[in-house]
C-alpha cells in the first residue's frame, strides 16, 4: 500500500518571499501504479487573500514519481503584524487503474492511503520591524589577561530597514576608565535585510 504525506510537515518563510514550497512523498507500495491526490489551503491566524494566496489542487503521482511539489502565494504587506500560520490538507486520495474500471469488486485492500502528517503547518515570519536586539549571551566570564573581549549582539524577528545600535560600557563590580576595563562607546549598524 503506497502511503502519502508531508515531509517535512513545518514550513517557514518571511513575509517577503512572494512563495513557499511544500513537499509531498508517496512511500511504499506499487510506484508503478498512478496516485492522485487533493490538497487544500486553510486559514490559521493567516487568512487568505490578506496573508497568503489560497489554493486547492491535485497532485498526480504518475509511475515511478515519489515526490511532488506544492507552491503557494504568499502576500507582503507594510503592517506590523505577530508571525502568523495557515494550514495545507491532504484527502481524497485514489489510485488509477484500468483493471480497477473493468473489475471493480478485485480490490480487497486500499492500495494508497494518506498518513500522517496530512496537514502542513506554514509560518509567516514578519518582516515589517526592525527587529529586537539583544546579547548573544546573558553574562560573559572572561579572564584578566585576554586583552580584547568581544561580545555578539543578535537581531531577531524583524529585519527591516537598516538600524544603528548606539554602546557604551558601564560599571559594575569592575571599574572603568582603565583600572578594570577601558571604557568603550561606539555605534553598531545592522543593513536592511
Amino acid at each position: 500500500c503506497s502511503r502519502v504525506y508531508f515531509d517535512p510537515c513545518t514550513y517557514q518563510c518571511l513575509e517577503n518571499c512572494g512563495a513557499v514550497s511544500l513537499m509531498v512523498v508517496r512511500k511504499g507500495g506499487d510506484i508503478s501504479k498512478t496516485v492522485v491526490v487533493d490538497y487544500k489551503t486553510e486559514d490559521g491566524s493567516a487568512n487568505a487573500g490578506a496573508d497568503y494566496e489560497f489554493s486547492e489542487g491535485t497532485l498526480v503521482f504518475k509511475s515511478g514519481e515519489t515526490q511532488k511539489e506544492i507552491i503557494l502565494g504568499i502576500i507582503d504587506d507594510d503592517i506590523f503584524e505577530e508571525d502568523e500560520h495557515f494550514f495545507v490538507r491532504l484527502n481524497n486520495i485514489r489510485v488509477l487503474e484500468l483493471e480497477d474500471a473493468l473489475e471493480p469488486n478485485n480490490v480487497p485492500y486500499p492500495k494508497a492511503l494518506i498518513v500522517s502528517p496530512l496537514v502542513a503547518t506554514v509560518t509567516i515570519l514578519d518582516d515589517d520591524h526592525a527587529g529586537i536586539f539583544t546579547f548573544e549571551s546573558d553574562v560573559v566570564h572572561v579572564s584578566e589577561s585576554i586583552g580584547v573581549m568581544e561580545v555578539k549582539v543578535l537581531r531577531t524577528s524583524g529585519a527591516r530597514g537598516t538600524v544603528i545600535v548606539p554602546f557604551r560600557t558601564i560599571e559594575g563590580t569592575a571599574k572603568g576608565g582603565g583600572e578594570d576595563f577601558e571604557d568603550t562607546y561606539g555605534e553598531l549598524e545592522f543593513k536592511n535585510d
